[in-house]
C-alpha cells in the first residue's frame, strides 16, 4: 500500500508532532527547494491533532489552508487546500525535529519535509539551494563522478539531494559500464534512502530505478527483479498513475529480458497496453522491434507501417532508436524491408499502407455507440469545418479527431471540410477561398473548428489529445444528426473534357431569411503530403469555394 505508517529502514527518533513547522518542498531533478508555508499543529486532551496555516508563500502556495491533519504513531497526513482549485496532500514520518515526507504533484512524487521553526511567516526567496547542493555539483563534475556521487549520497543521506544523486548514478550506469552487482547495490542504497521519506517514496524510487534501466535497455533482468516486490503488492486503487507506470515499466523491462519466457510475458503485457492506448508510440516502437527480432514479421510489418503513416510515429521511432551514432533506419524503411522479405516484391505496399491507416483509425476512434446508420432523407446533416495548417503542430489533435469522425459517420450524416491556412508557415494546400472562409467566421488562427456554424472551443493539442476531442465532437454531432430538416438539396455533377458541371436545387427555403446563401465547395478527397506537423494524409481539402 501507500500509507506511510511503516517506519523507514533508517533508524528514527519519535518526539511529538505538536509545534510550529516550516513546510519545505524539494525537487528531485535539481538541488533546489521552496518554502511553502508555516503551519502550527497541536494536540488536544483526547490525543487528537489539528493544524492550521499561519502563513504561506504568495508565489507558489497562495491562500493555503490546512483542511485535514491525521496522525498515527509516527506518521502524519496533511491535506492542504491551495487557492480555489489546488490541493496538496503530504504524507510524512516524524524523526526528531524533522518530518520527512512526500507529496504527489504534477511533476511526480516530490520530497517534502517539515522542520521546527520559531518563525510565523514564510521568509526569504522563493527558491533556495538544498542542503549539499554545492557538494552535489562538485561530485557531478569530479574526475571519478561515480565514486564521488556514491560518497555524497551516503554523507548527505538526510538531504533530498541524495535522491538526485542516485538517479544520476543509475542514469549513467550504462555509459560508465557498471556491472550488475554495482548497479544492484546502488538500487538497494537508493531504496533505503528513499524509505526515510515515507512508504510512497520508497515504492517510487524502486519503480524509478527499474524505469531508468529499462529506458536505457541496460540490465533488464535486474530491472525485472527490482519490480518484483511492487508487483506482489495489492494494487492501490487510489493511485492509478503509479499502477499505470508500474505496468508500463514492467512490460518494457520484460520484453527486453534475456529470459525467453519473461520476454514473451512482456510482449503480451505490451500488446494489452498498446490496444488500450493506440496513440502511445513508445509501446508501438517496443512491440515492433520485439516482433522484428523475434521473427513475427507480419506483426512487426503492421506496427512499423503504423509508425510510418501516423503523426509523430517517425519521430518517436528515431528517438527510441538503439543506433544513435549512425543514421538509424526509419519506420518507412523498416516497413519496406519487411514487406519485401515477406512478399518478395515492392508491389502492393501503397495499398497496404492505405488499408493499415484506415484500420488503425477505426481502432483508435471507437464510437461510443454503434456506427451510425445512413441518414434517411429529410434528416439534418452535420457540417464540420476545420481550419488547419500542414505546419501547425497544435492542429494535429483536431485533424486526427475529425478523421475519426469521418471513419465512424457516413457522409449522409456528416461532412468534414478542411480549409488549409498559411499558419504558421506557407502551406501548399492553402488557397484564397479557404482564407476567405476563415475570415467569414471572424477567426484568424488555427486550429479552428466550426460545427454547424458554431465554434468549438479547446481543440488544440498534440495527437495524444485527439481521442478526447473526438468524443466531445461526436457528442455534438449526435445532437444534430437525425433531427428533422425542412431543407433539402438536390445536387448533381458531371466531369467531361477537363470541365466540371454542377447543378443544385434547394427545396424548403420558404422560412429562410433573405440573407441566406447557397455555397458551393469543391474538395479533394485525399491528398498525400508530408506536412511539417507530421500529418501525411489530408482528406476533404477545400480547393474551390466561389
Amino acid at each position: 500500500g501507500t500509507s506511510d505508517t511503516e517506519s523507514p529502514e533508517n533508524e528514527v527518533t519519535q518526539k511529538t508532532f505538536s509545534g510550529t513547522w516550516l513546510v519545505i518542498a524539494s525537487r528531485m531533478d535539481a538541488p533546489s527547494e521552496v518554502h511553502l508555508a508555516v503551519v502550527k499543529i497541536g494536540e488536544d486532551k483526547d490525543g487528537e491533532y489539528a493544524g492550521k496555516v499561519l502563513d504561506s508563500s504568495d508565489d507558489v502556495f497562495p491562500e493555503a489552508t490546512l483542511e485535514k491533519t491525521v496522525v498515527s504513531n509516527n506518521s502524519i497526513q496533511l491535506q492542504f487546500q491551495v487557492g480555489e482549485a489546488g490541493h496538496l496532500e503530504v504524507h510524512g514520518l516524524l524523526d526528531g525535529d524533522t518530518i520527512y515526507g512526500n507529496a504527489a504533484t504534477n511533476s511526480g512524487l516530490q520530497p517534502v519535509r517539515l522542520v521546527r521553526t520559531d518563525q510565523e511567516k514564510v521568509e526569504g526567496p522563493v527558491g533556495v539551494p538544498t542542503e549539499g547542493a554545492e557538494e552535489f555539483e562538485a561530485a557531478m563534475q569530479g574526475d571519478d563522478s561515480t565514486a564521488q556521487l556514491k560518497q555524497f549520497a551516503k554523507q548527505f543521506n538526510t538531504s533530498p539531494t541524495a535522491l538526485s544523486a542516485y538517479i544520476v548514478l543509475l542514469a549513467k550506469s550504462k555509459q560508465t559500464e557498471l556491472d550488475e552487482a554495482a548497479v544492484a547495490q546502488i538500487i538497494e542504497d537508493f531504496v533505503k534512502t528513499g524509505s526515510r521519506w515515507g512508504a510512497r517514496m520508497k515504492r517510487n524510487v524502486r519503480l524509478d530505478s527499474a524505469a531508468i534501466l529499462a529506458q536505457q535497455k541496460y540490465l533488464p533482468n535486474l530491472a525485472v527483479k527490482t519490480l518484483l516486490p511492487l508487483e506482489k503488492e495489492t494494487p492501490d486503487e487510489e493511485d492509478e498513475a503509479f499502477t499505470s507506470r508500474l505496468k508500463y515499466t514492467s512490460a518494457m523491462a520484460k520484453v527486453i529480458s534475456t529470459d525467453k519466457e519473461t520476454q514473451t510475458a512482456g510482449a503480451a503485457a505490451l500488446t494489452e497496453l498498446h490496444e488500450a492506448d493506440l496513440l502511445d508510440h513508445r509501446l508501438r516502437v517496443a512491440l515492433a522491434k520485439h516482433h522484428d527480432q523475434d521473427g513475427d514479421k507480419n506483426k512487426a510489418l503492421q506496427l512499423f507501417a503504423e509508425l510510418a503513416i501516423l503523426p509523430e510515429g517517425e519521430r518517436y521511432f528515431a528517438a527510441l532508436s538503439d543506433d544513435i551514432e549512425s543514421a538509424p533506419e526509419t519506420a518507412e524503411h523498416a516497413t519496406e524491408r519487411l514487406w519485401k522479405s515477406t512478399k518478395g516484391e515492392a508491389e502492393g505496399l501503397g495499398e497496404f499502407h492505405e488499408q493499415g491507416y484506415e484500420s488503425v483509425i477505426h481502432r483508435m476512434f471507437k464510437s461510443s455507440s454503434a456506427t451510425p446508420p445512413a441518414n434517411p432523407a429529410g434528416k439534418r446533416v452535420a457540417l464540420c469545418e476545420l481550419f488547419t495548417g500542414a505546419a501547425c503542430p497544435p492542429c494535429v489533435a483536431a485533424d486526427m479527431a475529425t478523421v475519426g469522425l469521418e471513419a465512424n459517420y457516413p457522409t449522409s450524416s456528416l461532412i468534414v471540410l478542411r480549409y488549409h491556412q498559411h499558419i504558421p508557415l506557407p502551406d501548399p494546400l492553402a488557397n484564397a477561398d479557404a482564407e476567405t472562409r476563415l475570415a467569414y467566421y471572424e477567426q484568424s488562427g488555427t486550429p479552428t473548428v466550426i460545427l454547424n456554424g458554431r465554434q468549438v472551443q479547446q481543440i488544440a493539442g498534440p495527437v495524444a489529445y485527439s481521442p478526447l476531442m473526438y468524443e466531445e465532437l461526436s457528442k455534438k454531432v449526435d445532437r444534430v444528426v437525425g433531427s428533422d430538416s425542412k431543407i433539402s438539396i438536390e445536387l448533381s455533377a458531371n466531369a467531361k473534357d477537363g470541365k466540371l458541371s454542377l447543378s443544385a436545387k434547394v427545396n424548403g427555403t420558404k422560412d429562410l431569411p433573405q440573407s441566406a446563401r447557397l455555397k458551393l465547395v469543391l474538395a479533394e478527397g485525399e491528398v498525400h503530403f508530408d506536412g511539417r506537423n507530421e500529418i501525411k494524409r489530408h482528406e476533404m481539402v477545400v480547393r474551390y469555394m466561389p
